[in-house]
């Protein structure tokens, strides 16, 4: 039984490429009515908790959606699942990079070998697309804003879009799903993130360290770690 005290709220989640799920996110009516003296009729621009509260609410609705997915994806990179150009190399590969794209509506993951120790097609690339909608997400925070009697008429921008961040969170939830499946698999592959479109570093998925996205770096930055691992390219 649901307590008197909260507003429920109802929302969807996208949880497939055309599949969404019926949430309720509750607030409390003590907090809600509290606040009412010091938000309403205020500038949504000026609520800084707003904006705070907008960023929580998309790593714990949206990205936290995705969990189950990347656990599968990191087990199939840290197990070896990767279908290999020539079947009796499977288990050598040991560095691969992770390139990432964030669309509007979509985040973009995929799995190749990392070029400064193997040929690009030794493996299919692993590919993993994770899909939300943020017109969905932005129906919430209004509903949000609505009980608080907060003004966004005059927004200029998307409140689901406007400064968000969605970077620096997806990098959160890789590095931290990266490095739990590899401590429960006990694997030995070392894995790079970057941007898929170029124009990035690279980041150390085991220790978020920064490398130049410049070929030989990361072999470089491996033998400097004592990380001694035979390139098979020439």
């Amino acid at each position: 039984m649901e307590n008197e005290k909260d507003f429920l709220i109802n929302y969807k989640v996208l949880v497939s490429k055309n599949t969404y799920k019926q949430k309720v996110y509750k607030l409390s009516k003590e907090e809600v009515l509290d606040d009412l003296d010091f938000t309403e009729g205020t500038d949504v621009y000026e609520l800084d908790f707003f904006w705070e509260l907008r960023d929580e609410l998309f790593e714990s609705i949206i990205l936290k959606s995705f969990e189950d997915r990347l656990n599968e994806f990191f087990y199939k990179i840290h197990t070896d699942q990767f279908k290999y150009k020539i079947a009796s190399e499977k288990d050598s590969l040991k560095v691969i990079n992770l390139w990432y794209n964030i669309y509007p509506n979509e985040i973009y993951l995929f799995v190749e070998p990392n070029p400064d120790f193997y040929n690009e097609d030794k493996i299919e690339r692993l590919e993993l697309s994770l899909h939300f909608d943020l017109d969905e997400f932005e129906n919430l925070l209004k509903q949000i804003l609505d009980l608080r009697k907060v003004d966004y008429s005059n927004l200029e921008y998307s409140l689901a879009r406007e400064e968000l961040e969605k970077e620096k969170y997806l990098f959160n939830l890789l590095y931290e799903y990266w490095s739990l499946v590899k401590k429960e698999t006990n694997s030995d592959i070392i894995g790079f993130l970057s941007l898929a479109t170029g124009g990035s570093n690279y980041f150390d998925l085991d220790n978020q360290n920064t490398i130049e996205c410049i070929h030989g770096e990361v072999q470089k930055y491996l033998d400097q770690k004592n990380v001694n691992i035979k390139s098979e390219v020439s």
